[in-house]
This record gives structure tokens, sequence and C-alpha cells, in this order.
């Protein structure tokens, strides 16, 4: 089973993994919700999702910049 790998983008910080084994994604206004297969939960304010690549199992998130 693939179970998703989950990075952010940000000028500051780059290109960074913040979740793996990710099991499902819920997108709350401005934040993303992401649960994986241990059933932790981790919230990420403030970002989009910029791509779902299913077949290597990678979503990638980038931080919004504040207007």
């Amino acid at each position: 089973m693939c179970l998703l790998k989950v990075y952010v983008e940000d000028q500051n910080f780059g290109r960074r993994l913040i979740a793996k084994d990710v099991t499902l994604i819920l997108r709350e206004g401005d934040n993303i919700k992401l649960l994986d297969a241990d059933m932790r939960e981790t919230i990420v304010n403030n970002v989009k999702i910029i791509t779902i690549d299913a077949l290597n199992s990678v979503v990638t998130l980038r931080r919004m910049q504040n207007a």
C-alpha cells in the first residue's frame, strides 16, 4: 500500500517533508488537515495544494504569502 508523503514549500525554508503515511487530506478554509495511518493529525495553516502526484504518492502544499 502506497501512502502519501506531504511537503510544504515556502520562500524561507524551501521544500520540506511535514507528514508521511498520510491516508486522508481535508481542506478547511486556508488550512489543510492531514491524518496518517497511525491516526495522528497534522494541521497546516495558511497553505494551498499545488500538486497531487498519485504515481509517486506525493502531495505538495505551498505556504500563502500574507498581503
